[in-house]
């Protein structure tokens, strides 16, 4: 997200919001998968994921971020 230059940032964070609303519908075990976290966090973390991995689309930063909550719902963990 912040860590390419030129991209489409409003769009970038538009999408992931939207991403994560349609996994709460349809996918989550809890009504929110991002639960304990802000948005702030989620974008901090949608950013070292995306400096990681420069080259994967966003789809798969999404996937990885739901996989993420998803672990720390299931184990209780708080989010950092």
């Amino acid at each position: 997200m912040l860590t390419q230059t030129g991209s489409d940032i409003p769009g970038q964070t538009q999408w992931i919001a939207g991403f994560l609303t349609a996994f709460n519908y349809y996918q989550s075990a809890t009504p929110n998968v991002a639960e304990g976290t802000d948005m702030n966090g989620v974008f901090a973390w949608m950013d070292t994921y995306c400096a990681a991995h420069p080259l994967d689309p966003i789809a798969n930063a999404a996937i990885a971020l739901v996989a993420e909550l998803s672990k720390r719902q299931s184990s209780g963990a708080k989010p950092k």
